[in-house]
């Protein structure tokens, strides 16, 4: 089933403060993904919020979003709350109005942040990370699905606020295989994936 967000200041997913972090705190690698149905996409830097976990304070440790100009899919981390946020951009521009299967992966000691389009492999980056694993310090404002957290309360800027349909979103304290994320792009449930690993499914 899945949710629709209109992209309105009032209409987000608030999962309160440090409910992913306290999952994912300490690990190595994690994975997130999600099917979503853009009704539209504002170009621009770090918009479109899928899924953000805050990692300390109000800064986001870990953002899966459709971003950019021309909008991609694009996935960002931070292993601790000082460090640069690195991030990871797909090649292939995302469309509105059809469904499509978004999905990174995060190594914070190789380090490899990994996009996925529709199962496949869509862009890497390798960002400096300060420390092999996660590390969540004290966060402020909660974790969110559909918004951009860092601005907390939500108030004027629904441009980083996603607007259309999300729906089967998981993180997975682990980096799932190629052939694991294909899986979820067939239709594979996220519980029916690597289910020991899978921290939080919405």
């Amino acid at each position: 089933m899945a949710r629709t967000f209109t992209q309105n200041i009032a209409n987000y997913c608030d999962l309160n403060v440090g409910t992913l972090g306290a999952l994912v705190n300490g690990v190595s690698s994690l994975t997130v993904a999600a099917w979503v149905k853009p009704a539209t996409l504002t170009a621009g830097t770090n918009v479109n919020r899928i899924l953000c976990l805050i990692v300390n304070s109000n800064s986001s440790g870990l953002v899966l979003m459709i971003s950019g100009s021309p909008v991609k899919v694009e996935l960002g981390a931070r292993s601790q709350s000082g460090d640069a946020f690195g991030k990871a951009t797909g090649a292939t521009t995302v469309s509105t109005g059809s469904w499509v299967h978004v999905a990174g992966t995060v190594n914070y000691s190789s380090p490899n942040i990994t996009v996925y389009l529709n199962g496949t492999s869509d862009g890497t980056a390798t960002p400096t990370f300060g420390a092999s694993t996660l590390t969540i310090g004290t966060p402020t404002a909660p974790d969110m699905i559909g918004a951009f957290s860092s601005v907390y309360p939500v108030t004027t800027n629904a441009g980083f606020q996603f607007d259309g349909d999300i729906a089967e979103v998981g993180l997975w304290d682990t980096a799932l295989s190629a052939a694991e994320i294909a899986a979820l792009a067939k239709g594979v449930p996220p519980s029916r994936v690597r289910s020991r690993r899978l921290c939080a499914y919405y």
